[in-house]
């Protein structure tokens, strides 16, 4: 009996090790959905601000489209921007919108509410440490004056940059 009761629980311990391994690699895929869907988002946004400047892309995430529109001799009362919080380069998902009008709805860092969501990166590809999981990249490419010609997405993951790679070039 004594061996009957301790196989039993020892069936029982080792169906809990097994069912908590799945449930902690299910809970990993989720941040990398989020996490590239955060990547689109940022993509949609700038591809919105292109349609509003004839092409080009700002040069930072706070560049308005009348800041755009003025530096290419246009004018224009549009005072959207990718995120919307002028001064502020590495925004957390509630700083999105916080100072003008955002082209990104709020969403936030997966990995962690107090890590930026959304950060801008002049060097290609950026600089990945542990401190920046979930951050989504904005690396604008060919710069001049408040806008670019390009850019590139990147996001990062708990172990580095995503493979996945979202760009203005085709």
């Amino acid at each position: 009996m004594n061996l009957t009761r301790v196989l039993t629980i020892s069936f029982v311990a080792a169906l809990l090790v097994c069912i908590s391994i799945v449930g902690f690699i299910n809970v990993r895929r989720p941040r990398l959905i989020s996490l590239k869907s955060n990547m689109f988002e940022v993509q949609s946004a700038v591809e919105g601000f292109r349609m509003w400047t004839g092409g080009y892309c700002p040069a930072d995430i706070n560049t308005t489209v009348k800041e755009a529109l003025d530096d290419l001799g246009d004018t224009s009362d549009n005072e959207y921007s990718i995120a919307g919080a002028k001064g502020i380069n590495s925004v957390r998902g509630t700083e999105i919108g916080s100072t003008g009008p955002a082209l990104l709805v709020s969403f936030r860092n997966p990995f962690s509410r107090r890590t930026e969501a959304l950060t801008m990166s002049l060097t290609d590809p950026p600089t990945w440490s542990s401190r920046v999981s979930g951050t989504v990249f904005y690396a604008p490419k060919g710069i001049k004056g408040k806008t670019a010609t390009g850019y590139r997405i990147y996001g990062a993951g708990k172990d580095g940059l995503l493979g996945l790679v979202l760009s203005s070039e085709e």
